[in-house]
């Protein structure tokens, strides 16, 4: 593609993507050319250095960050708009991300007093379907009830997960028991989970809900919505389900993401089994 502008190689690449990936890539995009302040081709590895410099925060944020330049720099040299891809270089490289994974898991005591803290029935359904499902905030956010299928047998719902990918979920007996006292004469096309104005519920609103109910739980971590997601995994394993399951419920693109659960939250080790 024959780009004529910056503007024109960022808006390309910023195509397609999901709404809150979008809205993150612009925001770390538009910081980065305000500190360089000069066109990507005139950019040197000197500028990207002291960009990184600059950067402050948690470190998984710094990642984030130099990724996000990367990739831009990336899809300008493979679409032939850049003559080398300066980012590419070893002296611009994301710092090694600190794996705190076991400091996001709740225990099965913090994740029922959560949802049982939760003000609304609404948001009692939605915190409880966080865990049982495994899902991300923005999959559950957009599910619609054309999304969910029911049977003799199970209920189903179909997720859109990362890399625009379906996933289909079975529902135990008690979520999908729990998802029907929210159906009422809804449409395939209405959002399971409804905003005040009736529209889909927005992550940003789900992260209120969150934090708000664990804070009335008396829980003193800052809990996401994703916290849920890794306490099911975590459970999960623990009580021997397959890794395999794990991965395909979860939506992991291989078995070392899934292992990570295991290794962040153990409960055994070689030196149990050792005399001296």
């Amino acid at each position: 593609m024959n780009f004529q502008s910056d503007q024109e190689v960022i808006e390309s690449w910023l195509y397609g993507k999901r709404p809150h990936t979008l809205k993150a890539y612009q925001y770390r995009i538009a910081e980065f050319m305000t500190f360089v302040d000069k066109p990507l081709k005139d950019i040197t590895l000197p500028n990207l250095q002291r960009f990184q410099e600059s950067l402050h925060g948690a470190l998984n944020t710094q990642r984030l960050t130099i990724n996000v330049v990367r990739s831009l720099f990336t899809f300008a040299f493979k679409e032939g708009y850049l003559d080398k891809n300066t980012a590419a270089s070893k002296g611009f490289h994301p710092p090694k991300a600190t794996d705190r994974l076991s400091e996001r898991m709740l225990t099965e005591e913090e994740v029922h007093a959560i949802i049982n803290a939760a003000s609304k029935h609404r948001d009692r359904v939605f915190i409880r379907l966080l865990y049982l499902t495994g899902v991300r905030v923005s999959e559950l956010c957009s599910l619609q009830w054309g999304d969910v299928r029911k049977s003799k047998k199970s209920t189903q719902i179909t997720v859109m997960g990362k890399g625009m990918k379906n996933r289909t979920i079975r529902l135990s007996q008690s979520a999908t028991e729990l998802i029907e006292t929210l159906r009422g004469n809804a449409k395939p096309n209405d959002p399971v989970f409804r905003s005040q104005k009736c529209g889909h519920l927005d992550p940003s609103q789900a992260w209120r809900i969150v934090r708000a109910a664990a804070s009335q739980a008396g829980i003193d971590k800052d809990v996401s919505p994703h916290w849920f997601r890794h306490s099911h995994a975590s459970h999960a394993l623990e009580k021997g389900v397959n890794p395999a399951l794990v991965r395909d419920t979860l939506g992991h693109s291989n078995l070392s993401i899934t292992d990570r659960y295991v290794h962040s939250n153990p409960n055994d080790s070689s030196g149990m089994y050792l005399d001296a």
